[in-house]
């Protein structure tokens, strides 16, 4: 018979390598949620960029240094997101190919 999915021991997998690939999943998709961060701030600088265009013929030079100024501030969020969503898909690959390989040696 099937086990039923609201048993508790689905989610408490007992040899160590099914605990480090629980753990690296759930380290995965926080991983693509900073992506999704990531690429949303990506977006919004492109949006500022073209707004930015579009005021040139009609604010002064002030004006455009200031503006460039706050989608600096972004830039560096933004990057800052890249970055972390990066590091943390590299982790886990790294982490699932340190346990495939220790799943390999045991056999």
């Amino acid at each position: 018979m099937p086990t039923p999915l609201n048993d508790s021991s689905i989610l408490q997998p007992r040899s160590v390598a099914l605990r480090s690939i629980a753990s690296q999943a759930q380290k995965y998709v926080r991983a693509i949620d900073c992506s999704v961060t990531a690429a949303q701030h990506g977006f919004n600088i492109a949006t500022e960029a073209l707004t930015l265009a579009e005021m040139i013929p009609r604010s002064t030079e002030k004006e455009h240094q200031e503006y460039l100024v706050g989608m600096m501030a972004m830039v560096l969020q933004g990057q800052g997101n890249a970055q972390q969503a990066y590091d943390s898909f590299r982790s886990v690959r790294k982490t699932l190919e340190d346990v495939s390989h220790s799943i390999l040696d045991m056999t």
